[in-house]
């Protein structure tokens, strides 16, 4: 299996390398719909395996757990932003392993409380309102994110 994730979990252990689970037998629980807003963006499907939440107070509020059975993916978190980063792994595990993951245990929590990028526009062409937008639906896709956007404007005199 492919784990070159974007960035990198903390832990992943693998269970059976055997057993497998396809992204195409699996449909989002209706919990995790009410909890995280884009959940069918990153997942969806409409098979018979379950990907369900529990909810954890002991993890940090973009901590996560998931768990790959037989039964299913169930994922564990504190907050709709550790439950959407599982998501992300998930959906970027599926990618990696051309739609099919072994049964697996993943725990991860951010290293830094912000993650961002910087767009410089002095070198190029200027990033419109939707170049914005794209920009911030890739981050969110690799689990990076801001408490806010800042966008300065500087000018040759």
């Amino acid at each position: 299996m492919n784990f070159h994730l974007m960035p990198a979990v903390k832990t992943i252990r693998m269970k059976d390398a055997h057993k497998k689970i396809r992204a195409t037998d699996l449909y989002v629980s209706e919990d995790i719909k009410r909890y995280v807003k884009k959940a069918e963006e990153v997942i969806s499907g409409n098979g018979h395996r379950e990907v369900s939440l529990k909810i954890c107070a002991d993890l940090s509020k973009e901590a996560y757990r998931i768990r790959v059975s037989d039964e299913g993916i169930r994922i564990s978190a504190s907050a709709p932003n550790g439950a959407y980063y599982a998501l992300c792994t998930l959906s970027q595990l599926f990618m990696l392993n051309q739609g099919e993951i072994c049964h697996l245990e993943i725990e991860d929590a951010p290293d830094m409380p912000l993650r961002g990028i910087s767009d410089d526009i002095s070198r190029g062409q200027i990033s419109t309102f939707q170049n914005f937008k794209d920009i911030i639906k890739r981050m969110s896709l690799v689990k990076s994110h801001g408490s806010e956007i800042r966008i300065t404007e500087t000018r040759r005199k």
